[in-house]
């Protein structure tokens, strides 16, 4: 039996973490982007290597931890760890990842390329379409520019940067997007359109960034094809699966400003808000988004 799975995901969702916001964030958008809200727009108009896309991206790269407890039918706790990717949005501490990979959790690390290391807590997430934003209490940090998908061409080159299996961190992979659009149903009779690449991603992938070779973020890795695991059945390589970021760069957005949690639609709306402090998530925006 074929299946497709969701990679590197943590159980159940600590529902306290939620975050204040602290401060403005902005987000970069590549030409052409939404102009819904403030955004911050950059030039992306170059090809580049593989190479150079990773020194480019590697420091707007994170790794993320997640620790959860849960009690046994014998009332005992026990600690469960999980691990997965994700990438920053703006300097001043957004990351975005995907749901499943801190779902369940009652403490989650962000580890960036320099070594260091922050807690993260949750700004809000949407559950349907597999999207988290996280915050974690940095300035000055690098940030990813977010790009188009509805650009993206089947052949186009793209690139990866993860850490699967948890441990082999800041892994570029590389591929050809193999198709737009492909529906995919999960084992929760969840199904999503998604970007398949031939791009090896694995376990610790979910919730990193899927590149262009102009560096812009077009997808968010979440899910692979895997065999059932018996010997008899052919053996499954390099069908990967990205959710497109035009699917969620208005999510992404309304979780910033308004710490939406668990909305039901493409728009963020519907969902319960967490109170803000202040309205400055339009300068934070505007450092954000070159992608979407």
């Amino acid at each position: 039996m074929l299946s497709c799975v969701l990679i590197g995901a943590a159980s159940g969702f600590g529902g306290a973490m939620i975050a204040e916001r602290t401060g403005a964030a902005t987000l970069l958008e590549g030409n052409g982007g939404d102009r819904t809200v403030s955004v911050k727009n950059v030039n992306t108009g170059e090809k580049m290597t593989a190479a150079q896309v990773y020194a480019k991206n590697v420091d707007a790269t994170v790794g993320i931890s997640t620790k959860s407890t849960t009690r046994n039918m014998f009332g005992y706790s026990t600690e469960s760890a999980a691990s997965g990717s994700g990438f920053i949005v703006s300097s001043n501490g957004y990351v975005v990842t995907n749901y499943h990979v801190i779902e369940g959790a009652d403490s989650i690390t962000v580890s960036t390329n320099n070594g260091k290391s922050y807690e993260a807590t949750v700004r809000g997430y949407n559950e349907n379409y597999d999207v988290a934003v996280l915050k974690i209490n940095a300035t000055g940090l690098r940030a990813v520019t977010l790009g188009k998908s509805s650009d993206a061409n089947v052949g186009d080159e793209v690139v990866t940067i993860g850490n699967p299996l948890g441990e082999l961190t800041f892994s570029l992979t590389s591929g050809a997007i193999s198709a737009l659009n492909r529906e995919v149903t999960f084992s929760q009779n969840n199904t999503m359109k998604l970007i398949q690449t031939d791009a090896a991603i694995n376990s610790g992938n979910s919730g990193g960034p899927l590149f262009n070779l102009y560096g812009e973020v077009i997808g968010i890795t979440n899910a692979k094809y895997s065999s059932g695991g018996s010997s008899s059945e052919a053996s499954i390589d390099n069908i990967g699966f990205a959710i497109p970021i035009d699917e969620v760069d208005s999510i992404i957005k309304n979780i910033i400003k308004n710490g939406t949690k668990n909305s039901s639609d493409s728009s963020g709306n519907s969902g319960s808000n967490v109170p803000d402090q202040d309205d400055s998530w339009e300068d934070s925006i505007e450092d954000f988004f070159s992608t979407f």
